[in-house]
Parts: C-alpha cells; structure tokens; sequence
C-alpha cells in the first residue's frame, strides 16, 4: 500500500485515535514527518534492548509482541508502539515482530519532538494512549508492566527511634 503525503497522508493518521479530531493543518504537519515502512511477515521491527528511534503506528496487518522469550499480545491497524520508550527515553522492553505483511508510519523521534510542541493536543492525546495501554497491560497482568501475583507493599525505612535524653 503506497501512501502519498501530505494531504491524504493526514487523512490516514485521522483515522488513529490520537490523531482522530486534530485540525487538518495539524495532521497535514504530522505527514510531513511520517515514514511509510513496509515490512514481511516474519520482520522484527522493535527489538527489546535497543535504543528507541521512533514512534510506529500499524496502518495494515498484524504482528505479535514478545517479553522474555514470549509471546504477550498482539497488534493490528491503528495500534502504536515505540512511544513508551520514547517518553521514558529507556532501552525497548518488549520486541515486536510482524506476523503478516505489515505497513507501519512511522516518526522519528526528533520529528515527535517537534510536533509535540508544535501541536500540544498531540502530547495529551499520546500520553493518554500510553496510559491506557500501559493499565491494561497490568490489568491482564502481562509482560513488563504486570503486577505481581501478591499483593507487595511498598517497604519503607522505619525512621530510628528517638530516645530521651537520660539527665544524670
């Protein structure tokens, strides 16, 4: 799927929730920062460990996420991913590997920086994407981002015990 820019390119991204009431100028700015990647089945694009380059949006097919060796979800049109890293600015966590033919927009990391401040709805809408992923992966309890089986609490230090002056 060849995609043209800027104007159809913006009617794309308008259909991706983070994307989906912005101004047309705002998505058509967007476009001009979005890579089409295309990749075969089989492709590993996110590869945990490595350092995060770029925020990556499914725009057709579907792929597979793995943490430690397995397989934890998966992704299909109009999911994103990358962004976690991004925001954090930490090593990827989880590896992500196309499980049919999959075409990806993606955008740079310097380019986000520039249209998160060029489009500060854009910020609010990520971030709230990013949270809601992030609580239903805890919620299933998979991967990175899974709470543990017991309920842990949270150990803080006792202060030491103050004793009282001894008069002599």
């Amino acid at each position: 799927m060849v995609l043209p820019r800027p104007s159809y390119m913006g009617q794309v991204l308008q259909r991706f929730p983070p994307f989906g009431s912005l101004r047309r100028r705002h998505l058509d700015l967007i476009a001009t920062h979005v890579d089409q990647v295309t990749l075969k089945a089989g492709a590993v694009w996110n590869r945990s460990g490595r350092i995060p380059r770029e925020l990556l949006i499914i725009v057709e097919g579907s792929a597979q996420v793995e943490w430690d060796g397995q397989v934890i979800g998966g992704l299909g049109a109009g999911d994103l991913f990358g962004d976690l890293e991004l925001v954090d600015g930490e090593q990827r966590v989880e590896t992500v590997v196309a499980t049919t033919p999959v075409t990806l927009l993606a955008v740079q990391a310097r380019s986000l920086g520039y249209l998160l401040l060029a489009i500060p709805k854009l910020q609010a809408r990520l971030l709230a994407a990013l949270r809601g992923r992030l609580r239903e992966r805890a919620a299933v309890g998979s991967g990175p981002f899974s709470l543990p089986d017991q309920h842990l609490a949270v150990q803080r230090p006792q202060p030491a015990a103050v004793s009282e002056p001894t008069s002599s």
